[in-house]
C-alpha cells in the first residue's frame, strides 16, 4: 500500500503533467497551426508567380529570395545576385520554352528552427538548347522559406520521372 507521501507526489506529479498539456495545447498549437497555415499560403502564392516568371522570361531573384541563400539548385551559399547571374548567363539561353506546374496536393510543409521547410511535387517540361530535344519531368522541391516569405534554400532533391521527347 502506498503511502501518503507518494499518493501526494502521485497526485501533484500528475497535476503538472496535465498543466503542461494544456499549456502546450492552449497555447503552443493554435499560434502555430495558424503560422503554418499562413505560410502555406505564402508558399503557394511565391512559388506560383516564381515559375510564372520563369515562364515569362522576366525572372528576378531579389522577389524571391533572402539576401543569403543556403542552396539554390546547384549553387550554394549564394545571393540573389548571383542567382541572377547564373539565370542570366546559363538558364535563359540553355532551357527554353519552360513550362513548370508546381502540384500542391502534396504539399508538406514544417516549421524547422526559424525557417518553414516546404516539399512537393513539380512537372516540368524544357527545351534543352545543347541536347537539342525536350525533357519532361516530375521532380522533388524541397524550400526553406522564412517567416517574411523570401527563400533561403530551394533544390530539386529527388527526380520522380524524367523522358526525353
Amino acid at each position: 500500500m502506498k503511502s501518503m507521501f507518494a499518493k501526494i507526489m502521485t497526485g501533484v506529479i500528475s497535476g503538472v503533467i496535465l498543466l503542461f498539456i494544456q499549456f502546450r495545447t492552449d497555447w503552443f498549437h493554435p499560434n502555430e497551426a495558424e503560422m503554418l497555415e499562413k505560410m502555406n499560403e505564402v508558399l503557394i502564392e511565391k512559388v506560383t508567380a516564381y515559375y510564372d516568371d520563369l515562364e515569362k522570361g522576366d525572372f528576378d531573384a531579389n522577389r524571391y529570395f533572402a539576401s543569403r541563400v543556403e542552396r539554390f539548385f546547384q549553387l550554394k551559399k549564394t545571393n540573389p545576385d548571383a542567382i541572377n547571374a547564373n539565370y542570366n548567363e546559363y538558364f535563359k539561353g540553355e532551357f527554353l520554352n519552360v513550362k513548370c506546374s508546381p502540384d500542391f496536393d502534396n504539399l508538406h510543409l514544417i516549421k524547422e528552427g526559424n525557417v518553414y521547410v516546404a516539399e512537393f511535387i513539380v512537372n516540368c517540361s524544357f527545351y534543352l538548347k545543347s541536347k537539342g530535344r525536350t525533357k519532361v519531368g516530375s521532380y522533388m522541391e524541397r524550400i526553406k522559406l522564412r517567416k517574411d516569405g523570401k527563400f533561403v534554400y530551394f533544390h530539386d532533391f529527388r527526380i520522380l520521372k524524367e523522358s526525353w521527347k
